[in-house]
């Protein structure tokens, strides 16, 4: 995979990730003035103490990104930056921006609970929750699931009926490609699913408009995790088809 096609994957990961920022950065105000997260509060309180609680809070949010631009960082003057890498890195970065977000929110949370109304209860009627199940059949388009087994088996079948007389150089090289995808395969279905199966609460006010934004922006993200699976199989064929034409001349 060329340097290009790195950092257009690498953009376009960033890109996929923005629109749950931005869903996060709102989430204390989803409720309305009277509310910050799920703790009632004066109406004024963005105008006080809440506001300071507000930044802390939105750039608490940015940490893992700041944590994944000093790895990459790290990798590319050690000369480790690659395809495999920055999958590794962008996956497990998300794993934690989940986990830095919780941790957020509950932070921010206990520290707005000092200013909580007293006797405040519950509302029954500002959100509504989508209970709508999903599942990954529904998400997957199998002609491009056709497209990568049979990349894959391809590559796997000139593999295994590789001439005695080719370089092994090229064998060990198409072997770990077709090990790294498989194992880019699994971590961007599993990216995928949780894509699928994430839910959360949505307002009262436009909620039909927005969740068919919520499953417009669902069905871009698998869509757009589907390419970047196909396009991770067809790098071995790449290999085959380039040591073919060596072998011509």
């Amino acid at each position: 995979m060329t340097q290009l096609q790195i950092v257009l994957l690498y953009f376009a990961s960033i890109i996929l990730r923005i629109p749950r920022i931005k869903e996060r950065w709102i989430a204390p105000l989803m409720r309305g003035p009277e509310w910050f997260f799920d703790v009632a509060v004066p109406q004024d309180f963005l105008k006080g103490p809440g506001a300071a609680i507000l930044r802390n809070y939105r750039w608490r949010l940015f940490i893992p990104w700041g944590i994944e631009g000093l790895t990459l960082v790290a990798l590319w003057l050690t000369g480790h930056l690659s395809a495999a890498n920055i999958l590794v890195t962008v996956t497990v970065i998300t794993l934690f921006t989940r986990f830095n977000y919780y941790a957020a929110r509950i932070a921010t949370e206990n520290r707005t609970r000092h200013f909580e109304c007293p006797d405040a209860s519950q509302p029954t009627s500002n959100v509504v929750l989508s209970l709508e199940p999903r599942t990954l059949s529904a998400y997957t388009d199998w002609r491009v699931e056709a497209g990568i087994i049979l990349a894959l088996s391809a590559a796997a079948l000139w593999l295994a009926f590789l001439p005695a007389t080719q370089d092994p150089a090229i064998e060990r090289r198409l072997f770990s490609l077709i090990v790294i995808d498989v194992y880019a395969q699994g971590g961007l279905l599993l990216i995928k699913s949780w894509v699928i199966r994430s839910g959360g609460a949505a307002p009262v006010d436009n909620v039909e408009q927005y969740l068919a934004w919520r499953e417009s922006l669902r069905r871009f993200t698998t869509g757009i995790c589907d390419l970047v699976r196909l396009l991770f199989s067809l790098k071995p064929l790449l290999v085959v088809s380039s040591s073919s034409a060596v072998q011509l001349d």
